[in-house]
């Protein structure tokens, strides 16, 4: 879906929304050729930035006319610029559908001893974030935060420093604020959490110093999707325990299950809210917000005006695990950039109302599901 085109010196910029889609981008194209130069679009209010340089025909007799390729694709990721350079080209057979969708295989680099127990060594630090016992090859178990909203496995700079890990690569990586640092990518031989071993993990590094003053405890890491995505967690907020399960043989009764959406490698689930009548939202599901009951997203509070009326903005919550939550604290974002300025998503719900269950995190079977305390176990 796009909008009338601007044409300025030989460029047509376009703007492109996906068809029901929320986010605007703008495409520039070459007026003559039509081939594209720039895509830009705002992620979490951070600009991003896609350019193609060079264009020239690769493959003449292609059907359809020559293949054209560029000479370099730029991704320039708020100031984070990474390339990808092209030598040659040749056109083959297309590809079946199947080839773009989502893989489907869990990855082979994990084992699950069945000998050991599924409860984690762990706990609830200070702040009410469960932190868990770990341990890298040959190291001794060490405290790493147990976190569903971390969108990738992190791994203290203290650490890497003491064990002398080789860094590689970089990216941007932040939380839920405004602030993203640059971090380095660093692989380990093997990690094992309770009955999980993974071989080959490769985490990002951070400094995790400011963490460890309101924790208690001197922080080895954080563990979130990469682990999620292959094993089971269920996951208590109010007592802090944490099990890890093999997804092939798991199973447990009285379970209301949700389907997964997965954005930005961070569990979300739909729910209905009540706002001047009955909304629907796609709310992301945060063990590392351990005092949030349910945040909304400062695009969901402005286009829903949820500042703007009188008495309160929230009236209900409903969809999480069947259950209906009345009048619930709400906290209201105004952020311009970061996590919770993210134009896809309403919300956050955070453990003021995860724990009132046993949440189950099983990404391998793209469900989440809930078992409200008191009821089947």
């Amino acid at each position: 879906m796009g909008e009338k085109p601007v044409v300025v010196e030989g460029v047509r910029t376009l703007l492109l929304r996906a068809r029901d889609g929320v986010l605007l981008v703008e495409l520039d194209v070459d007026a003559e050729s039509g081939l594209p130069a720039t895509l830009r679009w705002r992620s979490n209010g951070q600009l991003q930035r896609w350019s193609w340089t060079n264009w020239h025909a690769a493959v003449a007799g292609a059907p359809g006319g020559e293949l054209a390729v560029p000479d370099e694709i730029a991704v320039d990721d708020d100031g984070l610029v990474s390339t990808t350079k092209f030598a040659t080209a040749r056109l083959e057979a297309p590809a079946p559908p199947a080839s773009y969708a989502r893989p489907t295989a869990r990855p082979d680099d994990t084992t699950f001893d069945p000998a050991a127990p599924s409860r984690l060594d762990g706990k609830q630090a200070r702040t009410g974030h469960l932190i868990v016992k770990a341990a890298l090859t040959g190291q001794a178990p060490a405290w790493y935060v147990f976190d569903s909203g971390a969108g990738a496995c992190a791994i203290s700079k203290t650490l890497v420093d003491e064990l002398k890990l080789a860094r590689f690569g970089e990216r941007k990586i932040g939380g839920g604020g405004a602030a993203r640092e640059t971090s380095r990518f660093v692989k380990t031989a093997s990690f094992t959490i309770g009955p999980v071993t993974v071989k080959n993990l490769i985490w990002s590094e951070l400094d995790l110093s400011g963490l460890e003053a309101g924790f208690g405890v001197k922080l080895a890491g954080i563990v979130g999707f990469d682990l999620l995505l292959r094993a089971v967690a269920v996951v208590d907020m109010k007592t802090g325990a944490v099990d890890l399960c093999d997804p092939v043989h798991f199973a447990r009764e009285g379970v209301v299950w949700s389907p997964l959406v997965l954005h930005g490698n961070h569990a979300h689930v739909h729910a209905g809210f009540d706002h001047d009548g009955e909304e629907e939202g796609i709310f992301r599901l945060d063990t590392g917000a351990p005092g949030v009951t349910v945040l909304f997203h400062s695009p969901a509070v402005r286009s829903l005006g949820l500042l703007e009326r009188a008495g309160p903005p929230v009236l209900g919550l409903a969809g999480i695990g069947g259950k209906v939550f009345d009048r619930p604290k709400a906290i209201f974002c105004e952020d311009e950039i970061g996590a919770m300025a993210d134009p896809w998503t309403t919300g956050t719900i955070g453990g003021g109302l995860l724990e009132d269950f046993d949440v189950i995190f099983d990404y391998p079977h793209d469900r989440i599901g809930f078992v409200e305390h008191g009821k089947t176990k």
